[in-house]
């Protein structure tokens, strides 16, 4: 099965701050997974964290919110890193 990568952006929503990149969509997934990096450079707030369970175990991630633009579509969503 193909993946499916798309152009998307992601945004500090206090700020404004973004940051474009490549995505690839996972319509199973419930959280947005971002790099860690890319959080970073966004300013992210940390929420806290969350476990989550990935193709390789069990992971405890930072949670933050960002808005993510794709296509002409944008809204904020739960993102981890």
């Amino acid at each position: 099965m193909d993946h499916i990568w798309v152009d998307v952006k992601f945004l500090n929503p206090k700020t404004g701050d973004e940051v474009e990149t490549k995505a690839l969509i996972d319509t199973g997934a419930a959280y947005t997974i971002a790099p860690a990096e890319m959080a970073k450079k966004l300013g992210l707030e940390s929420l806290g964290f969350v476990d989550v369970k990935t193709a390789s175990g069990s992971e405890r991630l930072w949670e933050s919110e960002a808005r993510i633009k794709i296509f002409d579509r944008e809204n904020i969503a739960d993102t981890c890193k």
